[in-house]
């Protein structure tokens, strides 16, 4: 059985490069969905290719999306890695599927894969940042597909691929992988139904190390609703990550993270808002907010004030109680 001699992502556990793929293709091990919170060290956390790290992917919030690869070339090579969903119903129209792409967080089309050396196996270091917000049938799935182009086979989206050759099409195209994955946490909701928003935020540290409270602060919001925000990008620690969270106080309600920001962090935060079937008042607003934790032998430590200085009224759970604010942004309901 002849085998495919470039960068390429297995089609399975026991794919080596043959041609065609062996077993089942629709469960590729090097398409990894990893949660909301990324990875400090891809190339170590994936190392072992004997495993699928792959896990749920949730419904309504970014979920990080890494990729792997081996190096069947004669010698080094590199390659770039894009990435696809699609529902499983639409997989006979690639020309439908390769217009649903995925990105990686810095809104570059693809991730690149290294390899030093032949029989290498790679782990990208940026990972695809994906949002399902799509209703699905009852019982349904959605596939990402992943294409991996290098130099030598660029390896081009066909213009038609019929629903019965899909399969066989993965098989034979070694520059192409297929994962089928769950979406979890679909909200019950009327179908067609999306954050009522989503709202993106540039992040910059500056250059020092520094204890931040990152927060989502709540006015006039009501019980029920759901607010979340995200960071694709690897530093600080915790991860500037907080999952849906249902607001528990009507008049001010709050929710974030202390994390560790190292000097020189550059982002983008996401942020959403789910009213789940609640009406909003005029003037309730959602804010998202940095607040600076000097430590106790800081020059600023004595412009620090209490997290109510800045709306945040119930800080429990928050961490540290004082700070300075660094900025803020909010989205207010005028009606």
């Amino acid at each position: 059985m002849p085998a495919y001699s470039d960068l390429f992502m297995r089609a399975n556990l026991n794919d080596q490069g043959q041609m065609p793929a062996p077993g089942n293709l629709s469960s590729s091990p090097d398409i990894i969905p990893y949660g909301q919170v990324p990875v400090g060290n891809p190339a170590s956390q994936f190392s072992d290719f004997t495993q699928d790290f792959g896990q749920s992917v949730q419904w309504g919030v970014g979920n990080n999306i890494y990729v792997r690869g081996t190096n069947l070339a004669a010698g080094a090579e590199s390659g770039d890695v894009y990435l696809y969903w699609s529902q499983a119903s639409l997989l006979n129209w690639p020309q439908v599927w390769s217009t649903n792409t995925i990105l990686p967080q810095s809104g570059n089309p693809s991730v690149k894969l290294a390899a030093t050396a032949a029989n290498q196996q790679v782990v990208a270091q940026e990972p695809f940042f994906f949002t399902p917000q799509m209703v699905l049938p009852s019982g349904d799935h959605v596939c990402l597909i992943g294409r991996v182009a290098t130099t030598a086979n660029p390896n081009p989206i066909p213009s038609t691929v019929t629903m019965d050759s899909f399969a066989g099409f993965i098989a034979n195209n070694r520059g192409f992988s297929w994962r089928n994955i769950e979406i979890i946490n679909m909200p019950t909701k009327p179908a067609g139904s999306t954050p009522d928003w989503t709202m993106s935020v540039d992040y910059e540290q500056g250059t020092q190390t520094e204890i931040v409270n990152v927060v989502l602060s709540c006015v006039n919001i009501p019980v029920g609703c759901s607010i979340g925000f995200t960071c694709s990008t690897p530093g600080p620690t915790p991860m500037l990550s907080l999952v849906n969270t249902q607001v528990s106080n009507p008049t001010s309600f709050v929710a974030g993270i202390t994390s560790t920001i190292p000097a020189g962090f550059k982002s983008n935060i996401q942020y959403w808002f789910y009213s789940n079937g609640k009406a909003i008042p005029g003037g309730a607003s959602v804010t998202l907010k940095a607040i600076y934790v000097p430590g106790s032998g800081a020059a600023s430590a004595r412009y620090a004030r209490p997290l109510e200085h800045f709306g945040i009224v119930d800080p429990v759970g928050i961490g540290p109680t004082q700070g300075i604010l660094l900025g803020s942004h909010s989205t207010i309901n005028a009606s």
